[in-house]
């Protein structure tokens, strides 16, 4: 438990604040306050290509009631520089899991900022490549808070995340790492293209730890259909992450029951 004392902590102390629906989604890394819709499905899928990998995140997300949300995760594709010699193989890893329960909703332009946190797990499980899984088990814990500053509720949004990962290496010892993100949405063109612009440090569903800026685009097809592209690089890190460049999209399936 002591490996847990951090977030706790800050959940207590945040908890205890009366903060509030706001609206991170892809192609941030910072995730957002907010759930998907009750007895909704929502399907995220994302290609992304670096120095090292070509890959597609898939993420299925459930929400329960108005503040519970449950997610899997499954990543496939392949290694385009490896020790191994599984270059170009075609593997995939998963599932990752993820609970997201939001304490507070944000009511209004003018109200307190949302709050939730949002709890999982990413285990070292894959097919093919033996180097494209993650290398170690590991857990995740973060607060989640978003703010919209204008009575639209895409124009202006700003998401912060403050948690920690644990990571549990083969020689059985735990690696520690706090993890933060601090994500911006801004309106470019009608209701249609929003720009996004955010900095993140130990993104809990990556492969390496330092921290990464990307900036992108979000383009709005229907209110349950959304494309994004985004370019993004290293900040700092060793070693520090190279560039990257993905495209995404989102859609949403009607009530299930």
């Amino acid at each position: 438990m002591k490996y847990l004392r951090l977030p706790i902590i800050l959940i207590s102390v945040f908890v205890l604040v009366p903060f509030n629906s706001a609206f991170a989604v892809r192609p941030f890394i910072t995730d957002d306050a907010r759930v998907t819709p009750s007895h909704t499905f929502l399907t995220e899928t994302s290609l992304r290509l670096d120095q090292n990998r070509f890959q597609n995140l898939t993420l299925f997300a459930l929400g329960f009631e108005d503040k519970l949300e449950t997610t899997i995760g499954f990543t496939d594709g392949f290694l385009i520089k490896d020790d191994e010699g599984t270059a170009y193989q075609l593997s995939a890893a998963g599932p990752l899991l993820q609970l997201k329960y939001i304490f507070h909703q944000q009511k209004g332009k003018d109200g307190f900022p949302a709050l939730g946190v949002a709890l999982g797990v990413n285990p070292p499980w894959g097919l093919g490549g033996k180097n494209f899984p993650p290398p170690s088990w590991s857990e995740f814990c973060f607060l989640l808070i978003s703010k919209s500053f204008s009575s639209h509720p895409e124009h202006l949004n700003l998401h912060l995340n403050l948690g920690m990962t644990n990571t549990h290496h083969s020689d059985k010892k735990m690696e520690q790492e706090v993890t933060w993100g601090v994500g911006l949405q801004y309106h470019l063109f009608k209701d249609t293209v929003y720009g996004v612009t955010e900095i993140v440090s130990g993104d809990p569903y990556g492969i390496s730890s330092g921290a990464v800026y990307q900036v992108g685009l979000r383009i709005f097809i229907s209110e349950k259909l959304q494309l994004d592209t985004t370019y993004g690089s290293g900040a700092w890190g060793n070693p520090r992450p190279g560039w990257f460049v993905g495209f995404g999209l989102r859609f949403f399936t009607n009530p299930l029951w």
